[in-house]
C-alpha cells in the first residue's frame, strides 16, 4: 500500500560533522568509498526501511518484491547536488521505479528554493504529499490498477511507470496472496479477472 513517509532521517553528531566538512555538497560526494560515508549510507538505509515499512516510496510494493534496496534521491543529485544529503530528499525505491530508463536524472523540482521544504515538485513527494489525494485505484479499496486524480499523480505514473504490467502483476499477486491466506475465493477470482483484462 502506498503511504506517505511520516518520519525523517536524523544524523548523529559525528555524521553531521563529516557532512559539514563536505559542503558545498555535490553529486560526487555520494560516490565516496570511505568508511564514514559507508556508515552514513547504512544508517540512512536502516532508518528508511523502518519508516517505509520496507516498501518502495513510489509504488508501495515491498522492496524485496522487485529488487535490491536502493537509496533514492527524489531531486536527482546530478541536477540538485545541494540536496544530496538532505533527509527529506532521501527515500528507498525499487528498480521498477528507480531504473535509469525510469526516473533516472529527470527533473522533479518545478520551483527551486534554498530551503528544500519550500520547493515545488512535479511528482507525488513521498514526504510531503498524501498519495490518496493524487491516485485512484481499481477495484475500489484495493491497490492494484492505478490512475491519477491530479497532475502530480499523472506525472508520477508517467515517470515511474506505475501502471506498467510488472507493477500491476506484483500488486495483484500480493492481493491474491492476502486473499488466499484468509480464504476469500470470490476476491481471488475477481482479482484474477481484473488482471487478465488489463493484460489483453
Amino acid at each position: 500500500m502506498l503511504q506517505r513517509i511520516n518520519d525523517r532521517i536524523r544524523y548523529r553528531k559525528e555524521q553531521k560533522r563529516y557532512l559539514k566538512k563536505l559542503k558545498p555538497w555535490n553529486g560526487d560526494h555520494w560516490k565516496r568509498k570511505d568508511d564514514e560515508l559507508k556508515s552514513i549510507k547504512k544508517h540512512i538505509k536502516t532508518l528508511l526501511i523502518n519508516f517505509q515499512n520496507n516498501r518502495c516510496a513510489y509504488c508501495g510494493l515491498p522492496l524485496s518484491e522487485t529488487s535490491n534496496i536502493e537509496i533514492e534521491h527524489i531531486a536527482p543529485k546530478g541536477k540538485r547536488p545541494q540536496f544530496t544529503f538532505t533527509p527529506y530528499n532521501l527515500a528507498l525505491a525499487c528498480r521498477f521505479c528507480n531504473g535509469f530508463e525510469k526516473k533516472g536524472t529527470k527533473e522533479t523540482i518545478t520551483t527551486l528554493k534554498n530551503n528544500y521544504k519550500l520547493c515545488d515538485f512535479n511528482i507525488v513527494h513521498p514526504y510531503f504529499d498524501n498519495p490518496r489525494d493524487h491516485f485512484n485505484w481499481v477495484p475500489k479499496g484495493r491497490h492494484i490498477l492505478i490512475s491519477h486524480k491530479t497532475t502530480k499523480g499523472k506525472k508520477s505514473i508517467e515517470i515511474f511507470k506505475l501502471d506498467s504490467t510488472p507493477h500491476n502483476e506484483a500488486r495483484a499477486r500480493l492481493a491474491l496472496y492476502e486473499d488466499i491466506e484468509i480464504g476469500d475465493k470470490e476476491m481471488e477470482d475477481r482479482l484474477t479477472s481484473i488482471l487478465t483484462y488489463k493484460m489483453r
